[in-house]
């Protein structure tokens, strides 16, 4: 299946300007450095543009790129010689072809982002209507919370309406003419608009600190017209993603696609996967076969209440919790359920030879070129036994023309690419070797 057929990357991390056309099975392979995990990332961000930057699992696409949260700066996104990237990629969808664009957009300060009349209108009414949301404390902790030390005007809140309540009770205390709750009353009122007025002074202090933080507009573009613009800030801690501008009409259907790697996460989404896999019965019947029938010793895997157990047989047969089987078998399985979860979609896979024992890269390789009529893989690797599979494998059921390697590579500190069908890397094995073996 050929549902991206084209991509482009503009001064994203550290691509100048690179553009690809696209095959049913595109292996990405390249020294270290060279783009390309940011190839996978650039696909994967324009496909999730379409679903508020989530997969097909609902896992959001930054939390998968940004290994670790607290380092977390969208900065790093645009090349640091430029203030804007743009990723594009052509798609087939409804046997129509569509054109999805992202574009990033650094400001250092509010007089820069003024030269841009459409983002500072949608950022200023942001900033008018953020207090207006309802409760606006519990938006202020999802949104600013690490950045803006949000804790105050939260304590405030709780305290006010707190008083609010007492202030109530002491009004029905008054009324049967009680003294001492009409001077409790009063004494109220006077907290309560103190109160007011911190909570004012601190929605100042947090919108003067937005007005004045860096700001990185992300804006998502079908066919040239604006779907989706959101923001995010630059102070100190993990930045959030803030929506300013949704189109609701759905230009393009979502596609499916999901972004995996092989290097993390590999028992903690089993049962997640095998859930999901089980609401198609055909599907997971069907995967769980190929495993069994290319790993002898299982007899099955199934769900037992909260966890995934592999039944395999020894002397006896034998239960065994899924996390307790080695990491190359966990990982194998992971993929197996992951390209059947990605039917009709497109799959993007890091380094999914990681942690693979050698003698399972064939039923990787198997699985990558049989699932290649319905769907389309990207995937990057350092394994030439991979590579050596996905080819052989391709030329045994003659889809060698369905093969793309892209060969990433470096020239004067720009990052070039060669692509080569199937059968030329067949005959040039020997270079990508070098490539998948240097530094």
């Amino acid at each position: 299946m050929r549902i991206v057929e084209e991509v482009s990357i503009t001064n994203y991390k550290g691509i100048r300007e690179l553009s690809i056309d696209a095959s049913h099975i595109n292996i990405i392979v390249g020294r270290n450095n060279t783009g390309k995990s940011s190839i996978l990332e650039a696909i994967g961000l324009t496909l999730s543009s379409l679903n508020g930057f989530k997969d097909s699992f609902n896992k959001k696409m930054f939390d998968v790129m940004f290994k670790n949260k607290s380092l977390r700066n969208f900065r790093y996104l645009i090349n640091l010689n430029s203030n804007a990237a743009t990723l594009s990629t052509k798609i087939h969808s409804d046997s129509h072809l569509s054109e999805v664009e992202v574009e990033l957009k650094y400001f250092k300060n509010f007089e820069e982002l003024e030269n841009n009349a459409e983002l500072r209108n949608l950022f200023l009414e942001f900033l008018e209507n953020l207090f207006k949301t309802k409760p606006f404390t519990k938006y202020l902790t999802e949104n600013f919370y690490y950045s803006f030390e949000t804790y105050p005007i939260r304590e405030y809140a709780i305290e006010l309406e707190l008083l609010l309540n007492k202030l109530k009770s002491l009004k029905k205390l008054e009324y049967h003419k009680k003294e001492d709750a009409l001077k409790e009353k009063l004494k109220t009122e006077s907290y309560i608009s103190q109160i007011q007025k911190k909570i004012e002074d601190e929605k100042m202090r947090i919108k003067t600190k937005l007005l004045k933080s860096k700001k990185l507009f992300i804006i998502t573009r079908v066919n040239k017209e604006v779907k989706d613009v959101s923001f995010t800030y630059f102070p100190n801690g993990p930045s959030s993603l803030i929506s300013l501008f949704l189109e609701e009409k759905e230009y393009v259907p979502k596609i499916p696609f999901v972004f995996a790697s092989g290097r993390r996460g590999y028992s903690r989404d089993i049962f997640d996967l095998y859930v999901k896999l089980s609401k198609a019965p055909e599907y997971l019947y069907e995967t769980l076969n190929l495993i069994k029938e290319r790993i002898p010793y299982v007899l099955d895997i199934r769900q037992i209440e909260r966890d995934i157990f592999v039944i395999i047989q020894e002397q006896k047969k034998v239960k065994i919790p899924i996390q307790l089987m080695g990491d190359g078998f966990i990982n194998l399985v992971r993929l197996a359920f992951i390209t059947s979860l990605s039917k009709n979609g497109v799959a993007l896979l890091e380094e999914p030879e990681t942690t693979l024992h050698p003698g399972f890269m064939n039923i990787l390789a198997e699985d990558i070129v049989g699932y290649s009529n319905y769907t389309q893989f990207f995937l990057t690797t350092h394994s030439s036994e991979l590579l050596e599979e996905i080819l052989e494998v391709a030329k045994e059921k003659d889809l060698l023309d369905n093969v793309n390697i892209i060969r990433v590579f470096k020239q004067r500190d720009l990052v070039d690419r060669e692509i080569l069908s199937g059968s030329e890397a067949l005959d040039e094995i020997t270079t990508i070797k070098t490539d998948l073996r240097g530094y």
